[in-house]
């Protein structure tokens, strides 16, 4: 009271550094208070009933945050960078398409994104299907071009054991519904096929003359 009337206090640096000890704290007290309201409150800026977003191999959190908030995903704040850092979201992020339809925290976003929770596109190859057809209709979903998958059928050492008269792999790209990530090549596309059909055909089709029935039947409905 007496150095509000004109006293000066007896040790004026304590004053000052008390006075800027309050600050700091009033200061962090503020920022901390703004960053739990942004982070506690989920979030949902696009106008489609989903939104699906690519995250670029080798991105950064910054370029990360830019995407996410220019697609609506995350609300724009000053401080979200610093909110990634003290939560360690800042590190570990996968790249990928990934899907979002609901409103949700920047914690959730980020922790989908960490866990590599990414978008599969689904593929149904009906049975009956020639290879050139079922190439087309990978194509189209944008999994590579035809002739990257003639490529990648002249590749017969993936069925080497099972037919060893085999030029292509027509006949053991087996027909069902594919669930595959944006950027999945031709290559293991029908690395994957030819799998699927060692699983659902099993041990029986190492017998001689089911490789017999299998490559007559094969030849006659590909003709």
């Amino acid at each position: 009271m007496k150095w509000l009337l004109g006293f000066r206090p007896r040790h004026p640096w304590r004053f000052l550094a008390w006075s800027a000890g309050i600050v700091l704290l009033v200061t962090l007290g503020t920022t901390v208070l703004r960053i739990s309201v942004w982070a506690s409150i989920p979030y949902r800026g696009y106008g489609a009933s989903y939104a699906i977003v690519e995250i670029p191999e080798g991105t950064g959190p910054a370029h990360a945050l830019d995407i996410l908030i220019d697609r609506g995903v995350v609300q724009r704040f000053p401080m979200s960078m610093l909110f990634l850092r003290l939560t360690g979201r800042a590190r570990g992020l996968k790249a990928g398409e990934f899907a979002f339809s609901r409103p949700m925290t920047p914690g959730e976003v980020f922790d989908k994104i960490i866990a590599g929770d990414v978008y599969y596109h689904r593929v149904t190859i009906l049975e009956g299907l020639r290879a050139d057809e079922i190439y087309s209709q990978f194509a189209r979903s944008g999994f590579g071009t035809e002739e990257q998958f003639l490529e990648a059928s002249r590749n017969v050492s993936l069925i080497a054991d099972l037919d060893d008269e085999a030029v292509d792999l027509e006949g053991y790209l087996f027909p069902d519904t594919y669930s595959l990530q944006k950027g999945t090549t031709p290559a293991q596309v029908v690395h994957t096929m030819v799998a699927r059909f060692r699983e659902v055909t099993g041990s029986a089709f190492a017998q001689p003359h089911h490789r017999r029935h299998h490559r007559h039947h094969h030849h006659s409905h590909t003709r």
